[in-house]
């Protein structure tokens, strides 16, 4: 989930607010909603010179990653990779890298933001998947990937899916777009498929302490492995705790920009992606 951080010194929520606001806000008010500003708003009040470019430099950013991914893509079609698992892996990112740049362009529309959450979730469905199917090889146990692994991951697909269209379907604008209960239900079981993830990880490097080869790529294969997991851990990790907090401070009134807003930080201007 992408969100927008600015505060401006000696700037309170009310000097924001239009006159004879009193400081209420409905669901659904953009008075302060930082999240609409930009480059291309139909209101032109909502243009904001320090939001274009942010917006146009993380756009910039988003369509460079899906270049590349069209470039990964190519080059495993023509190779002619056998593993199925990059191609899922790669059209995701690339989609997810296309939502993106739409997103940070338009600025108002805050599905996309579950629709990149989507299909994050999905290549990481896809990445657990691959690395169980090693563990059971590890422990030659082949036969749970049918029993076991894929009613799972078939599970944890669907739950993604409704979950993510719940959002997307009851998500009225950015304003309290932060504060939904789906983005909590999303991190949680992604966070408890990540700590699977690492079981996954100490059955294949119990085996690969047990096969014979060089040490030099036994220790390769051990650091691919858990550098991978790490990343999967503190992201979710990050995710679950930043999640549930907006939950617990957010509230219709001063919204999602509200919230960050009225924080003082330093420098004028800082973003968290």
């Amino acid at each position: 989930m992408y969100t927008l951080m600015v505060s401006y010194e000696n700037t309170t929520l009310v000097d924001l607010m239009p006159p004879g606001s009193n400081g209420s806000h409905g669901k659904g008010n953009d008075t302060i909603d930082i999240m609409r500003k930009g480059c291309f708003q139909s209101d032109l009040q909502d243009f904001d010179t320090i939001a274009c470019v942010r917006n146009g430099v993380t756009s910039l950013f988003a369509i460079i990653t899906a270049l590349l991914c069209v470039a990964k893509l190519i080059k495993l079609h023509l190779r002619r990779h056998p593993i199925a698992h990059q191609y899922v892996i790669f059209y995701c990112a690339l989609l997810e890298a296309a939502f993106s740049a739409a997103h940070w362009l338009l600025g108002r529309f805050a599905q996309f933001d579950f629709a990149m959450q989507y299909l994050k979730l999905v290549q990481f469905l896809v990445v657990c998947h691959f690395y169980w199917k090693l563990a059971t090889r590890a422990i030659r146990k082949e036969n749970l990937t049918n029993r076991l692994l894929i009613p799972i991951f078939g599970l944890s697909l669907v739950y993604f899916t409704i979950v993510s269209v719940m959002g997307i379907v009851s998500v009225k604008s950015s304003w309290l777009e932060c504060m939904e209960p789906e983005w909590v239900m999303l991190s949680s079981a992604e966070f408890v498929l990540v700590q699977l993830f690492m079981l996954a990880g100490v059955y294949i490097t119990r085996r690969l302490n047990e096969i014979s080869t060089l040490d030099s790529v036994r220790r390769a294969q051990k650091i691919d492995i858990w550098i991978v997991i790490i990343v999967f851990e503190v992201s979710a990790l990050f995710g679950l705790v930043y999640d549930v907090t907006l939950k617990s401070v957010g509230d219709e009134v001063n919204g999602c920009s509200g919230i960050f807003v009225s924080i003082k930080l330093s420098p004028k201007c800082g973003y968290k992606i």
